[in-house]
């Protein structure tokens, strides 16, 4: 028994380094500053990127994407999924594609115009439809992304579970969640953040929520009145970790083992998120990509949590990687530090 989680004691399942083996499940949280990039390495070799952070001068973010990549021993990226339109999740495509090929891109549907950031979409735009070569996918709830299979292995799925306001139906006979009495709405989201592409990933009994950057209202669509998502094992926390999203509905009803802020040093992590981990029943660790410095007093999590300790120089991402059987997973820091392994529900 250790302390893991600064002010959480906790056990970690120490169930063998399945970080080391070959044929697993990988997922890597890169550090793009308060931005989003998830890298996802299968079991067949495929290479899923969902968002790609912001667009800077020095292509700051592309740089740490492809260095991700070519850690994870692949040449190119075979799906990419951009969640919404906000420059910090789809900006570094143009620069990105400028380093390795992406074959395959899957969006939301592409606007003319976008409200939300008049100044720097036009721009970024016409980079995407450059990289994309004007051929994305619209995913629709309930689409699931083309993967191989790797023989032998647990099978691979990742499903649209909400896009555009729209979740995945539920099933017939579902019975009520018994969460949602204690469920409140807010005020109408008019943000391109409510229109998030949402994931549900599935690798044996290994389960995985990736929410883009859903908003409180439409994450309660997802659970309530019917859960049609079930419990997870790992969490990245919903827009950074925002308290305009983490819908405590949300946080209990998915019940994670592990949960991870993928945050920027002043940016995401809201200490009302914090709070309301501690009361989700199963959770035995939190992550983080970057120390907090805006808090105004030490940061809890522990450095062995968080895999940029200082604001700069950042650049280390989170692993998580699930064994091949689907039935455990790995947390590591960068290429392999603190790791601590957890069993699937």
């Amino acid at each position: 028994m250790r302390i893991y989680w600064g002010w959480l004691l906790i056990a970690a399942l120490a169930v063998g380094a399945a970080w080391s083996e070959p044929g697993r499940l990988d997922l890597y949280f890169i550090d793009v500053m308060g931005g989003g990039a998830t890298l996802i390495v299968t079991p067949a070799g495929e290479s899923i990127l969902i968002d790609a952070g912001w667009d800077t001068d020095d292509n700051r973010d592309a740089r740490r994407i492809f260095q991700a990549l070519m850690d994870a021993g692949r040449e190119q990226i075979d799906h990419c999924v951009i969640t919404h339109w906000h420059r910090d999740h789809f900006g570094a495509i143009g620069a990105l594609n400028r380093m390795t090929p992406i074959q395959s891109f899957y969006d939301k549907g592409l606007p003319e115009t976008f409200a939300d950031d008049p100044e720097h979409f036009p721009a970024l735009r016409e980079k995407y439809v450059t990289a994309s070569r004007g051929q994305a996918t619209e995913l629709h709830a309930g689409d699931a992304l083309p993967l191989e299979q790797a023989p032998g292995a647990p099978e691979l799925t990742i499903v649209c579970v909400a896009v555009n306001r729209t979740v995945l139906a539920s099933s017939p006979g579902q019975s009520l969640n018994p969460h949602c009495q204690a469920c409140e709405m807010r005020g109408y989201d008019a943000s391109d953040n409510a229109n998030s592409i949402a994931l549900w990933l599935s690798y044996g009994n290994f389960q995985c929520f990736l929410g883009g950057d859903l908003t409180w209202n439409v994450e309660a669509k997802l659970v309530c009145p019917f859960d049609i998502l079930g419990e997870a094992d790992l969490l990245p926390l919903d827009h950074h970790g925002f308290d305009s999203s983490n819908n405590p509905v949300l946080l209990q009803t998915l019940n994670p083992t592990v949960a991870v802020f993928c945050n920027g040093p002043e940016k995401g992590r809201a200490q009302a998120v914090m709070e309301q981990l501690h009361q989700v029943p199963d959770l035995k660790a939190v992550y983080q990509i970057h120390k907090s410095v805006q808090l105004g007093g030490p940061d809890p999590i522990a450095d062995e949590f968080v895999a940029n300790p200082s604001p700069e120089p950042g650049g280390r991402y989170l692993k998580a990687s699930i064994a091949p059987d689907g039935n455990t997973f790995t947390m590591t820091l960068g290429g392999g530090e603190y790791p601590k392994t957890f069993e699937c529900k």
